[in-house]
């Protein structure tokens, strides 16, 4: 069998169209090409590209992924089992406070209740009591309306009567008038003297004389001037200059 040889140019491949499908699979055996290493490229082609190299490099491969695959699945579902784990422990520590709270406001909801029934029942006893007092109000000053009336008639009435009675006084105290002496004598008054002694010079009384001077009493002073009215005249005496007889013209 003859054999052919071929210079890998560069950017050749194995399996390049313009390469012989007699030479895919062949081992290369002269590197005559360039001095470029080349060598590295077309062994390593040959080597995979061989069928029998291919099923023993491919096989331990798959084997490989295949124990690695279920590990690596497992390790990620492990994570992702541990991550919702987390979540699920933050959800459920939210959910604990949410409850709490709900709570709370329940029973601050029971409490606001309670106050709000509190407050109607203390509400309505206000109104009542309110009511109660308005009512004894108006009876208060109803009554004490009447006793205004009451009081009102019972002073008209109490000075009607004073009134009457005060007439009745007036008109009972009212003195009768004094005589006015038309003439009377002026006496002064001596040391020793006294009012029996100067009526009964003058042919008068005392009280006449007492009424005609205004003196409350029998008391005499000397040099006091006394008006001694006239026996037999009516007249009522007045000061006036000494004179020894005085008139009501003077």
């Amino acid at each position: 069998m003859r054999k052919a040889f071929h210079c890998v140019k560069r950017g050749e491949t194995i399996r390049d169209d313009r390469t012989p499908r007699s030479l895919v699979g062949c081992r290369i055996s002269k590197i005559s090409c360039e001095k470029r290493s080349a060598f590295p490229l077309s062994f390593v082609s040959s080597f995979v590209y061989h069928p029998r190299m291919r099923a023993s490099i491919m096989l331990p491969l798959v084997l490989g992924w295949l124990i690695v695959l279920p590990c690596c699945a497992q390790e990620s579902a492990a994570r992702e089992m541990a991550r919702q784990r987390e979540d699920l422990r933050a959800l459920q520590e939210k959910l604990g406070q949410f409850s709490n709270d709900v709570r709370a406001a329940q029973e601050d909801a029971a409490a606001f209740k309670g106050d709000l029934a509190r407050l109607k029942s203390e509400n309505e006893t206000l109104r009542k009591e309110i009511a109660r007092l308005e009512g004894l109000i108006q009876k208060l000053d109803a009554a004490r309306e009447q006793n205004r009336k009451t009081i009102v008639e019972e002073v008209s009435k109490e000075l009607a009567t004073f009134r009457k009675t005060m007439a009745v006084e007036s008109s009972k105290s009212v003195p009768p008038p004094k005589p006015v002496f038309e003439e009377a004598y002026e006496h002064v008054v001596k040391k020793g003297e006294y009012l029996a002694a100067i009526a009964e010079a003058y042919g008068v009384t005392v009280a006449q004389i007492k009424e005609a001077n205004q003196l409350k009493s029998n008391e005499l002073k000397a040099g006091q001037t006394l008006l001694i009215p006239k026996k037999s005249s009516t007249a009522r005496p007045k000061s006036s200059a000494p004179s020894k007889k005085k008139s009501k013209n003077g």
